[in-house]
């Protein structure tokens, strides 16, 4: 019932409107580009007693869309360390994503939790959220002396532009709190790693996405674009941007080739005299 129910809120199944082969070829290009399934059929068939009227049938196989790891190891500079994690991009069939971690050592531990709801509303708006917590110690990695403990949150939301096109926003605070140690000492000077006191960041983030592929795991055909916006904004200690823009096309060449173009920009700089 709840992939019923993504598949209906993706193409936009509604009561009456005009039939159009270009549309339903469109709406299994929607189902596909998804992920969610391996394999998408439609049968349209006609109502006898009513001319105007048709039976959309949709058949899906589904697709592993998550992960879950466990794992175990050993290193001679940070001791025993143990891992858990789940990845799940189609959690209980819902369309949600939902990504998690937790990992411990003697030289880190690091706790992560992250939901996204694409279809937040039946206008196909999105909603994020995530909380995140990493502690690490340089002397335990046997690399320098200093210990990073950070904590923090994410929110973010996201409108469909049109039926290709999205843009969305979000902003992420969080605090580290920074302790170093000497790097070195004599009778008359001390040195240490840390150059400046920062320790607070307000990042917020846009970005506008494009996408037209007619496959999420196996595009032949269409482009996926994006622009992204990083700013932290000047209320906390850190300052900067980063810009980053990324392309990709596929193009048909007979039934078993497949022509790729890839591409990739990013710039980044610090204001305000911050590095």
């Amino acid at each position: 019932r709840t992939q019923d129910e993504v598949i209906r809120r993706e193409i936009g199944i509604a009561e009456g409107g005009l039939y159009s082969n270009t549309e339903l070829d469109e709406s299994i290009k929607k189902i596909r580009r998804l992920g969610f399934f391996s394999d998408v059929q439609m049968e349209v068939t006609r109502l006898k007693e009513f001319d105007d009227k048709i039976n959309l049938n949709f058949s899906v196989e589904e697709t592993k869309t998550g992960a879950f790891t466990i794992g175990i190891s050993h290193s001679n500079s940070s001791g025993a360390a143990f891992n858990m994690g789940i990845k799940e991009n189609n959690f209980l069939g819902t369309g949600n994503t939902l990504n998690a971690t937790l990992a411990n050592s003697e030289a880190v531990q690091e706790m992560s939790f992250y939901f996204s709801n694409p279809y937040f509303t039946e206008d196909k708006h999105s909603i994020s959220y995530g909380v995140f917590t990493k502690s690490i110690d340089g002397a335990s990695l046997d690399v320098s002396s200093y210990k990073i403990d950070e904590t923090g949150f994410s929110l973010g939301y996201g409108i469909p532009l049109t039926e290709d096109t999205r843009i969305s926003a979000d902003i992420r605070i969080s605090n580290r709190d920074i302790v170093c140690g000497a790097i070195f000492a004599d009778a008359d000077h001390e040195a240490t790693q840390c150059t400046s006191g920062d320790n607070t960041e307000v990042k917020t983030n846009v970005r506008w996405s494009n996408n037209t592929l007619d496959n999420f795991n196996y595009p032949t055909d269409g482009q996926k674009n994006s622009l992204s916006l990083d700013l932290t904004l000047p209320i906390a200690d850190f300052r900067y941007y980063k810009l980053d823009a990324s392309h990709k096309s596929y193009r048909p060449i007979g039934n078993d080739l497949t022509w790729k173009v890839n591409g990739s920009l990013g710039l980044a700089q610090g204001y305000g005299g911050k590095e």
